[in-house]
């Protein structure tokens, strides 16, 4: 599990950012940030040069170019608001939520880590990547639930990509079947 000492539970849902001790450096952290860069600028570099070998796969060069940039960009975009807290209304109270989260956790196969009056953190290891887990952390107010998604390990893979989207989701559909 991603190291969260000292997880400042109301101090991150008044800013809507977890907000804990870092113990990781700052290279650590962008090392797949320069990754994403490297290949941007090598498609960039190396697309022009491709035109003369294979005339016929320019429009395919183009197209798979355009996908890997944007999906870049994505992965960067995904990196600077790992951290970011989503927040969903509910009526529930905090031990109802609880409840309801601890269900869903287990649905998907994630198994309980840490959980108290007003959060909950839960773990779930990687398919591809052994060694590295998935941690999704609620933390849990009346009438409302803050939520996020971290990966440890490599952050390029498409599951990785998306999985927050997906719990987006379940986190709709749960608190309105719910509601």
């Amino acid at each position: 599990m991603r190291d969260l000492d000292r997880l400042e539970i109301y101090e991150s849902m008044k800013n809507r950012k977890l907000t804990f001790s870092k113990k990781r450096s700052k290279k650590e952290k962008y090392s797949n940030l320069w990754l994403f860069s490297f290949l941007i600028l090598m498609i960039i570099l190396v697309f022009p040069q491709t035109e003369n070998l294979y005339p016929n796969a320019e429009k395919a060069m183009k197209v798979l170019s355009v996908c890997v940039i944007i999906l870049s960009i994505y992965m960067i975009y995904r990196l600077l608001i790992e951290e970011n807290l989503w927040k969903i209304r509910t009526k529930y109270k905090k031990e109802d939520c609880m409840d309801i989260l601890l269900k869903y956790a287990d649905s998907k196969s994630f198994t309980s880590c840490t959980h108290a009056y007003n959060h909950v953190i839960v773990n779930r290891p990687r398919r591809f990547h052994p060694g590295c887990e998935t941690t999704m952390i609620f933390l849990i107010e009346d009438n409302a639930v803050y939520y996020t998604v971290i990966q440890d390990g490599v952050k390029g893979d498409l599951p990785v990509a998306f999985f927050h989207w997906m719990m987006k989701r379940d986190m709709k559909k749960l608190f309105e079947e719910n509601y």
